[in-house]
């Protein structure tokens, strides 16, 4: 996120705080930098940089670059990729771990969010709104989330493998095979993620304008046919025109004929070209989430509409077809026979 922001503890004495609802991500427009636990990084490393960082406590966080190839991902006001990571939908509320690690809900106070008219978050009798309510129970499955991260990135930390890059940290290249052997299942995960991802950080290269093609002049054209026209008669030119002609039709004929059935060709090998199947947990969210043009986060929540059902009903599906109900299951926080009643 950006400068310091004035982060305060929410409290329900606070029954004068009204919230409104800002429309689109433009107060996200600048921010260059959001932490993510490890589930939406490994997602969103499909397309945007994730890297490391200390933070203010000076413990190792996981994070995505809002910019990608050097430009701010957030134009206009739109977040472009299906999945939002958490912190981002639920700004301007986050929290912060208190005594016992234990998770409090707490707010940036000089949010946009909070300026003009709006919604109370506390009743009259200091009990929550509904809208404070669903923030409340979003609160508990997001900070534990973070909280599975926070150990994860306490086992890389210890083995002190990344370099400093700018105001992050990242690892240069592949660890030794004496490191990769400490690593756990989930840490190679994060770091071949983190890999792959650093190629969205290089800026474009400009590209070379290509230099025109030689053509010759016409002027040098009308020389040519007119030296023609000079050394020979009317009637041998107009054989040769006659004979060009026919020429011309014929070769037409055959080139056209040839690109017909060399359309038909390629036609009918679209035809029989199988759709190619994904091959991990994540690719099987993008595909459903593209084709059912839902993001990530509605999967996992527990709302439901028709076209969820439908999209839950084929990430089932597809995760059994895939061996990958158990790992899809454990992304999506629900147990293996959740997934496998969706299917009935």
């Amino acid at each position: 996120m950006t400068k310091k922001q004035s982060l305060q503890i929410f409290s329900l004495d606070n029954n004068t705080l009204t919230f409104h609802d800002e429309p689109g991500f433009q107060f996200a427009a600048r921010w260059p930098y959001l932490p993510v636990h490890f589930n939406e990084g490994i997602l969103l490393a499909q397309v945007l940089p994730l890297v490391f960082r200390k933070n203010a406590q000076g413990t190792l966080e996981l994070g995505i670059m809002l910019t990608r190839k050097g430009k701010h991902v957030i134009q206009q006001g739109r977040w472009p990729v299906n999945i939002k990571p958490t912190l981002l939908a639920m700004y301007p509320f986050t929290w912060v771990n208190v005594s016992d690690n234990k998770a409090q809900l707490a707010y940036h106070s000089d949010a946009l969010h909070f300026k003009g008219p709006g919604q109370k978050l506390v009743t009259s009798k200091k009990k929550p709104t509904q809208k404070l309510r669903s923030f409340l129970t979003q609160l508990k499955k997001v900070a534990s989330a973070f909280n599975n991260t926070r150990r994860l990135l306490q086992e890389l930390d210890q083995l002190d493998i990344l370099s400093e890059n700018g105001n992050y940290l990242i690892l240069n290249k592949q660890p030794e095979p004496a490191v990769l052997d400490k690593l756990s299942p989930a840490l190679k995960k994060l770091l071949q993620a983190h890999l792959n991802s650093l190629q969205h950080s290089i800026q474009d290269q400009p590209q070379q304008k290509a230099a025109a093609p030689a053509h010759a002049s016409n002027q040098q054209v009308n020389e040519a046919v007119k030296a023609e026209a000079k050394t020979a008669g009317k009637e041998k030119t107009k054989k040769k025109k006659d004979s060009a002609k026919k020429k011309t039709k014929a070769s037409d004929g055959d080139k056209a004929g040839k690109e017909k059935k060399k359309a038909k060709s390629s036609s009918e090998r679209k035809k029989i070209k199988k759709p190619v199947k994904p091959t991990s947990v994540e690719g099987i969210i993008k595909q459903i989430c593209d084709t059912y043009s839902v993001d990530a986060e509605a999967l996992k929540g527990r709302k439901r509409s028709s076209n969820l059902t439908e999209a839950r009903t084929s990430l089932a599906k597809e995760s059994q077809q895939a061996d990958m109900l158990e790992a899809m299951a454990e992304w999506l926080e629900r147990s293996p026979n959740t997934l496998i009643s969706w299917l009935r």
